[in-house]
């Protein structure tokens, strides 16, 4: 007896740094989120920038991923690059992606970001695209910054069967509450899901250490972080919960110098 199965591509989101883990996946009006969330953040960096995370999410290897970039930030203008791997043997989803920001005018900036995906799964071979992703910020005072991300803006798609690749749209808004507090509230859209609501917070105690929390709506979750800086060397951790798969960690290490 044969059967006949559909094996569908992902390529869901995932955040690339604790930074955004910590604060459940929010923060695209931030400018210190990975330009993989929001190409505009890139302006935002250090001049050279370098970095590595790894999760295991809820201890399962084959859920495993890690990614590694960096980024060269000019006045006006900024580029990045970077690689990130999900998967394990069966089953691999790597992505090679590219990021231009630059400054619109004063307070307004804009950044779009092109991604190669290749979906590799175990005696069935490889698929690629080549999905777009666009991004803005603005700068609306001097305490709020207003921000947006629409992923696939360009409707990719994967395989033979030309299977669609996610598109979302992420909106969302940064408060500088007090001078070592930022609060952050986004809406997250997946176009196959419900609106997911994410709110967090990032305190800055000090210039080497900073604490973070978040929370989200769909799927519910809690999750908190920490950042602590070394010169230039950054080390941070997150930790998100889920409702019935429990913890799930990630650690990354952060090298940026320049005019930061």
């Amino acid at each position: 007896m044969l059967f006949a199965t559909t094996v569908s591509a992902s390529f869901e989101f995932r955040a690339p740094a604790p930074h955004s883990y910590a604060l459940a996946g929010g923060g695209v009006a931030f400018h210190e989120v990975h330009f993989s969330l929001n190409p505009a953040a890139l302006l935002g960096s250090a001049d050279y920038s370098f970095a590595f995370a790894y999760s295991r999410p809820y201890g399962l290897k084959e859920m495993q991923h890690s990614h590694v970039s960096a980024g060269r930030s000019f006045t006006k203008i900024a580029m990045a690059a970077g690689m990130q791997a999900f998967g394990y043997q069966a089953y691999q989803e790597n992505t090679y992606y590219t990021g231009l920001s630059f400054a619109l005018m004063e307070g307004v900036d804009a950044g779009v970001s092109l991604r190669c995906v290749d979906l590799h799964i175990l005696r069935y071979g490889h698929a690629w695209a080549f999905p777009v992703d666009f991004g803005m910020l603005v700068k609306v005072s001097g305490r709020t910054v207003l921000g947006f991300v629409v992923n696939n803006i360009t409707g990719a798609r994967i395989g033979r069967c030309r299977e669609a690749l996610p598109r979302c749209l992420q909106v969302g808004a940064t408060i500088e509450a007090l001078p070592q507090l930022h609060l952050c509230v986004d809406l997250f859209k997946d176009i196959r899901f419900a609106a997911d609501v994410r709110c967090g917070a990032d305190w800055r105690i000090h210039n080497f250490l900073a604490l973070r929390a978040g929370m989200a709506t769909s799927p519910a979750k809690l999750a908190a972080g920490l950042a602590l800086r070394f010169n230039v060397c950054r080390f941070e951790y997150s930790v998100d919960t889920h409702e019935y798969l429990g913890l799930s960690h990630q650690c990354s290490l952060l090298f940026s110098w320049g005019r930061r």
